[in-house]
């Protein structure tokens, strides 16, 4: 699939920026797209006003909560180029989807900003995003409407704001996210309404030897749903590593609806590599992983659709560790990661050698 985005800058408009992609896809010779539209209303504080239509496919287990991982202004939270090249496979377990999204940004004061989002979204049937009652087609789309509330909780925590983008600067501090989201969805002849209460919270601790990141989400869901959207711990098949998916656990492997999730990294400075000569002029850091996600999962979901045969209940946590190494070339992290329970799922793999770009200087 070739891809072309676009998007003006402030010297077209200055409070106003339209954008968007356009690609296509030569296995199935169809052409997605998405459009953006965003004003930046004058005052000292930010509000910027979206809205966004996306024809396109995404990966099964996509969350549209994960607000807190696509601060990063280089990842989206979904499939591409680079995952699948690290894979060495075109992506896998994709839906089509057609989405509208509305939401308004506002910034309290320095340490507090809100969200609201109002959205629409048809999620289409396919082999890997079943919908089906009793192994029998029930429909092939579900329609799902919302409107959720995130709120961002900083501590003097400096930002940099580039056109209709802000790109936050972390320091030793907590970063806390409350979510409230309230929803309706229907299919075939079944309708529905459901709610989400997330909370989130990340800190990057730097001390005199290193630096220790951890990343902590947990929620739960009121009502009965279809597996879609039910909380789907974020899983991994790219080959890759991110601080911000449990690596060796595949998409949609596990649902849940009620859960936390753990994500744990530290990372040193040659404390070890350092002592060991010649080694230690290649300025490598020691980097230490532990993961942890655990829910439960209420029967009464099953009775909206059948659930997929790759999807499991837990049963027990799932954990992972890793170790290995940061700053290669400055550029690159390398680490050895263990999967430490439920080795019986088809398709996993115990053991991963991951990399991933990680720029430091």
């Amino acid at each position: 699939r070739l891809t072309l985005p676009f998007q003006t800058n402030e010297k077209l408009w200055k409070d106003f920026s339209i954008g968007g992609f356009i690609g296509y896809g030569f296995k199935n010779e169809a052409v997605k797209y998405s459009g953006i539209a965003q004003y930046k209303f004058h005052g000292e504080k930010r509000r910027i006003l979206n809205f966004i239509y996306t024809n396109d496919y995404r990966r099964i287990d996509y969350n549209y909560n994960n607000f807190m991982y696509r601060e990063n202004p280089l990842v989206t939270g979904d499939e591409d180029i680079s995952g699948s090249f690290l894979a060495f496979e075109a992506a896998r377990k994709l839906s089509e989807r057609k989405e509208y999204s509305l939401s308004f940004a506002n910034e309290w004061n320095q340490d507090i900003e809100s969200n609201i989002y109002f959205r629409s979204n048809q999620l289409f049937a396919n082999a890997t995003m079943p919908m089906s009652i009793g192994k029998v087609s029930a429909a092939n789309s579900i329609q799902q409407q919302s409107a959720t509330v995130s709120t961002r909780f900083s501590f003097e925590e400096k930002t940099y704001d580039a056109y209709m983008q802000r790109i936050y600067i972390s320091n030793n501090m907590p970063v806390i996210y409350g979510i409230l989201e309230y929803g309706k969805y229907q299919f075939a002849n079944k309708t529905g309404q459901y709610g989400k209460i997330i909370g989130e919270m990340k800190q990057f601790i730097r001390f005199e030897y290193g630096q220790f990141n951890y990343i902590a989400d947990a929620g739960i869901i009121l009502g009965n749903v279809p597996y879609p959207m039910l909380g789907i711990p974020p899983g991994s098949e790219s080959g890759g590593y991110s601080s911000y998916t449990f690596n060796l656990m595949n998409y949609m492997e596990y649902a849940v609806d009620k859960y936390i999730n753990l994500h744990t990294e530290l990372l040193l400075k040659g404390v070890i590599m350092n002592q060991i000569p010649l080694i230690k002029h290649l300025n490598l850091r020691e980097m230490f992983s532990f993961k942890m996600s655990y829910g439960g999962l209420s029967e009464s979901h099953a009775s909206q659709l059948d659930y997929p045969v790759f999807m499991n209940p837990m049963t027990k946590p799932y954990m992972e560790v890793g170790a290995g190494f940061t700053n290669i070339l400055h550029i690159f992290t390398l680490q050895s990661v263990w999967r430490l329970t439920d080795l019986h799922h088809a398709g996993v793999s115990p053991w991963g050698l991951l990399g991933c770009l990680s720029l430091s200087f």
